[in-house]
C-alpha cells in the first residue's frame, strides 16, 4: 500500500530522530561525557532537595531532566563502544549517590510532614535501591550472564517520576519499597546457587 516507504521510514518518531542527532552531534564535536554525567547528578540532586522541601511535582521535573540527559550520555558512551573506562565507574558511582540522595530527601520530607508510616516505607524503598544495587555488582563477579531483576533504576526512576506528576509519590514508594527488596531477595537466592554451585 505504500511502495517506496521502508517500514522505519514511513514511522516518523520525531523525538527519536531528534535524540540520534543530538548524540551525533555531540559525538562528531567530541563533548566530553563527563559533562553530562555531571549535570545528570547535579539535577538529581536538585530534585532530591526540592523533593525534601517543596512541591513533588517540581522534583519531578529536575529527575526527569537528569533521566534526559543520563539517557543521552549512556547512548553516547554507547556509540564510542564505552571506551572509557573512568566515565563509566564514574556514572555507576554518582548513580548510587544520586538515589541515596533521592530518597533520603524523601524520607525527610515525610519525617518533617510526621508521616512516620511514609517515611519508614521510603527508608525500606532505599534499603531495596541499595540492596538490588549490590547484588548486581555480585552478579558481575559471579560471572553469570543471566539478566536479573525487575526493578533496576530505570523503573525506580520511572515510578518515582510517575508517582510525584500524578500525586500519587505514597502509592509510588510502596510499589518500590515492596518490588524493590522482593528483587533484591530474588537476586541473592540466585547468586547463591550459582556461587554454591561453583564451589561444590
Amino acid at each position: 500500500m505504500y511502495k517506496g516507504f521502508k517500514k522505519d521510514e514511513f514511522t516518523y518518531n520525531p523525538v527519536k530522530r531528534l535524540n540520534t542527532a543530538v548524540v551525533k552531534t555531540l559525538d562528531r564535536k567530541k563533548f566530553p561525557s563527563t559533562i553530562l554525567i555531571i549535570l545528570s547528578f547535579l539535577l538529581y540532586v536538585t530534585a532530591a532537595v526540592i523533593f525534601a522541601i517543596s512541591d513533588i511535582r517540581f522534583a519531578a521535573v529536575f529527575l526527569l531532566l537528569g533521566g534526559v540527559f543520563g539517557l543521552i550520555n549512556n547512548q553516547l558512551q554507547s556509540r564510542r563502544g564505552f571506551s572509557i573506562a573512568a566515565d563509566f565507574f564514574l556514572v555507576s558511582a554518582l548513580e548510587r549517590y544520586s538515589d541515596i540522595f533521592i530518597f533520603i530527601g524523601l524520607i525527610y520530607r515525610y519525617v518533617r510532614l510526621d508521616e512516620l508510616l511514609v517515611s519508614l516505607v521510603a527508608t525500606l524503598s532505599l534499603v531495596g535501591c541499595i540492596l538490588v544495587s549490590y547484588t548486581g555488582l555480585r552478579k558481575e563477579l559471579a560471572d553469570t550472564n543471566v539478566t536479573l531483576g525487575f526493578m533496576r533504576r530505570t523503573e525506580r526512576i520511572a515510578i518515582i517520576i510517575i508517582g510525584a506528576f500524578l500525586g500519587h509519590m505514597i502509592t509510588a514508594l510502596y510499589i518500590i519499597a515492596i518490588l524493590s527488596n522482593l528483587d533484591a531477595l530474588l537476586r541473592i537466592f540466585y547468586i547463591y546457587k550459582v556461587l554454591k554451585a561453583k564451589s561444590a
